[in-house]
């Protein structure tokens, strides 16, 4: 009765009595909420990172006040499946500048400080 489904999941079938409609629907509430994508109770997210730099004397200026530097990424990372995350080099605050894909595996980043150093991660 019901049918099993990837990571422990059980979705009622036609005909399943009423009570284990409620314990199901429990269970799946409860891996849903308790889940920590490891693989086995859940799709497993890798975090696995690299680390671009992105230097203060490399900054192209585009001459309306802003400056870019093109990316290229590396180890079979894409522009459009990888998650970035920028940070101040010297603050380690995040911040979100602005992007423009190039190709499938480089773009280009744009600030308006040409004197930040940037640690780019991509995930």
């Amino acid at each position: 009765m019901g049918t099993a489904l990837l990571y422990g999941y059980t979705a009622p079938d036609n005909g399943d009595p009423g009570n284990m409609w409620a314990k199901w629907l429990r269970d799946n509430w409860e891996r849903i909420v308790t889940h920590d994508h490891d693989g086995v109770d859940s799709a497993a997210i890798s975090t696995a990172k690299t680390e671009i730099d992105l230097v203060a004397g490399d900054w192209v200026d585009m001459g309306d006040g802003t400056y870019r530097q093109l990316v290229t990424l590396v180890g079979g990372l894409t522009f459009n499946n990888t998650f970035f995350k920028f940070t101040d080099y010297s603050t380690e605050e995040e911040f979100f500048p602005t992007t423009e894909k190039v190709s499938a595996n480089s773009f280009y980043v744009y600030v308006n400080d040409n004197t930040i150093d940037v640690a780019l991660y991509c995930f």
